[in-house]
């Protein structure tokens, strides 16, 4: 699956020394443009990718052009 990420920006906890092992990963995400349904595929399938590999909640948000 191609995810047709723009840019992905960390922030939050994770980038200071409050990080611990009960904190979640905020990320940022932006997408090149694609159809709404592909949209919604690629986003929760991303999601679930980080979360795999982080082991820990992530919270994915998006921004829009």
């Amino acid at each position: 699956m191609t995810h047709n990420v723009e840019s992905l920006f960390v922030f939050g906890s994770v980038c200071t020394d409050r990080f611990n092992d009960k904190s979640d990963i905020d990320l940022l995400i932006s997408f090149k443009p694609m159809d709404y349904g592909d949209y919604a595929d690629t986003y929760f399938d991303l999601a679930d990718k980080f979360e795999n590999l982080f082991q820990r909640h992530v919270d994915l948000g998006t921004v829009t052009n």
